[in-house]
């Protein structure tokens, strides 16, 4: 039976069957050329993985969409442009200032969900989990740092990845205290 398959390979991969040619289990598609000092290619995505695992704000980060709502422009000051979101529901509309450099995804008119990317960039893990939840911040951590294995040729499974997720997630602090014992500020 033909079923079709889908192979990622790395960008220094050497294909070596023409394109159409019927395959078999076990025929190999492509080579991977080795390179000397293999071990020292992944320490240079080792500060990618601390990045993540320590939860830092990237530099120029991704703009993601604050409420469910229609796209639209205001005024235009100073190199920034006036991105507006208006709820389909008629609530308050989300106003926000962006550099007019940064390359947008939306347009006029368009509708946007919550936490939809509006400005590429890396995204905050902060801001993933703010207004897409904890299943999708788990992923997009998951996903990242599987990424970093995964271009080395090493296979790490999902769940020791997400052991050490549950342990980020499990800190958090008290904002307003109530009529608990704990303080507010208190982690």
């Amino acid at each position: 039976t033909e079923m079709p398959a889908q192979y990622f390979l790395p960008g220094k991969a050497i294909v070596q069957l023409n394109d159409g040619v019927q395959i078999s289990s076990g025929d190999t598609l492509a080579r991977v050329p080795q390179e000397s000092g293999g071990t020292k290619d992944i320490t240079g995505g080792l500060p990618r993985v601390a990045d993540l695992f320590e939860a830092r704000r990237p530099k120029e980060l991704a703009i993601l969409a604050e409420i469910s709502g229609i796209i639209s422009f205001g005024k235009e000051t100073k190199g920034k442009r006036r991105l507006i979101i208006t709820p389909v529901d008629g609530s308050d509309s989300y106003e926000e200032m962006i550099p007019k450099w940064r390359q947008l995804n939306v347009f006029e008119g368009e509708r946007v969900e919550r936490g939809d990317v509006i400005s590429d960039g890396p995204e905050s893990p902060h801001d993933i989990l703010r207004l897409r939840g904890v299943q999708a911040v788990t992923k997009y951590i998951v996903n990242e740092v599987q990424e970093v294995y995964r271009l080395q040729g090493v296979k790490i499974n999902d769940k020791h990845i997400e052991v050490i997720i549950r342990q980020m997630l499990r800190k958090a602090t008290i904002i307003k205290s109530g009529s608990s014992e704990f303080l507010d500020g208190e982690q």
